[in-house]
């Protein structure tokens, strides 16, 4: 009978024996979330390029996106209809990085259908589409500018197009 004991014993101690020791390590973690107020977009003015009177070869007309400046080098550029610059605000979180893509329209287009060369549109900051929401004010404005070719034989009309400005968190 001690020897069943002393059996029972030994098995125990060496099943404790070989069964590793649970090794615990806590460490704390933390969870987050980072909530942002929705960007808002504001149209503060559209894209004109104004009122051109087309020369005898064709011509670039440009509309800065900084300043809204119009320029062409051989189109006449009506002074009393000067065109400007589309213009945006926007507001968001403090400190923010706002990534910002404009979808150019295409072509223009006038009532009968006749279509005007859209070449480009550009942003303001040397097209640069990284703005950063101060944090004195958490708003940015954005100018727009493009450029149009006007064909010698351009048909009248006013033509109009649309384009999208989409502003992103980064």
């Amino acid at each position: 009978m001690n020897n069943k004991y002393l059996n029972a014993s030994m098995l125990a101690a060496a099943l404790l024996w070989t069964v590793p020791a649970a090794a615990s390590d806590t460490k704390p973690m933390t969870s987050e979330a980072l909530i942002l107020k929705p960007l808002i977009l504001t149209k503060l003015s559209d894209l004109s390029f104004g009122s051109i009177i087309r020369s005898g070869s064709g011509d670039l007309v440009t509309i800065n996106a900084d300043t809204g400046a119009r320029t062409s080098a051989s189109a006449l550029l009506v002074p009393s209809d000067p065109g400007y610059r589309a213009r945006f605000a926007s507001s968001g979180l403090d400190t923010a990085a706002v990534f910002l893509v404009v979808s150019p329209p295409g072509d223009l287009v006038n009532g009968a259908g006749n279509r005007l060369t859209v070449t480009n549109l550009s942003l303001d900051q040397g097209g640069n589409p990284v703005r950063i929401l101060t944090p004195t004010s958490q708003v940015f404005f954005v100018g727009i500018g493009g450029q149009i070719f006007v064909r010698s034989n351009q048909e009248d009309g006013t033509y109009t197009g649309t384009f999208s400005l989409t502003a992103y968190y980064f």
